[in-house]
Parts: structure tokens; sequence; C-alpha cells
């Protein structure tokens, strides 16, 4: 097995299972689901009854062309998979990035995730 494939020894992977792919599932999380609101993302949360956090992540066009919108991804993408020890187990979440997240930093991208992670711990009991 090479380096590049070898899977991490922390378990810090991002495999397949943990993402949201399907478009239905977009919009049934964004539609049932909660939503936290920060200076360069939208999430929207919903728990499903167990499993693995999963994360699914959208970009339009709104927030520049193609390599602008991947970069966004990728950073969103290693926040969550750096992160995801944290969140409780079930958790469906979705991030949309808004139009100014093509100039934020790793590191703001993180905070804000982290932001998201401590919103969703403590929902407010309907």
């Amino acid at each position: 097995m090479s380096p590049l494939t070898t899977p991490s020894p922390l378990g810090s992977t991002f495999p397949k299972a943990e993402r949201i792919r399907k478009r239905p599932d977009f919009i049934r999380i964004q539609s049932e689901g909660r939503k936290v609101v920060t200076k360069n993302l939208l999430a929207f949360y919903l728990f499903a009854s167990e499993g693995l956090p999963r994360m699914g992540i959208t970009a339009s066009r709104k927030v520049g062309g193609a390599v602008e919108r991947n970069r966004i991804k990728r950073l969103l993408r290693e926040a969550f998979r750096l992160g995801k020890h944290e969140l409780p187990g079930g958790l469906l979440l979705v991030l949309i990035a808004k139009p100014h997240a093509k100039s934020a930093t790793f590191f703001e991208l993180c905070d804000e995730l982290a932001e998201v992670r401590t919103r969703i711990r403590s929902p407010r009991v309907s």
C-alpha cells in the first residue's frame, strides 16, 4: 500500500459513507432540519436515528468560478474531517458557502465549523 492510500492512524478520513451525495437528501435536510448561520456559511442539520456524522457541501456560482468553489469545498471537507470526532452520531449536516466565503482562510472556516458544532450540540428544545 502506498503512503498516499494508507489509512490515517487516527481514523481521520472522509470516506463516501460519511458524505451526503444525493440531491433528495440535501433537499430533505434543508427543508426539515434546523439552520445555523455564520459569516461565511449556512449550515442545515438534522439527526438520523444512528450512524456516523455525514456532511454535504454546496457552493453556487455566486461564490465564484469552479476553481474558487472547489477550493472552498476542499477546505470545508478538511475542516470537517479534522473535527468530525466531536460531532454527535447520526448527524446529517449540509453546508452552503456564502458568496464572500471565497476570501476566507482555512482557519476562519475551521473556526466557523467549530461554532456550528457548538450550536448543534445544544439544540433548542421545541
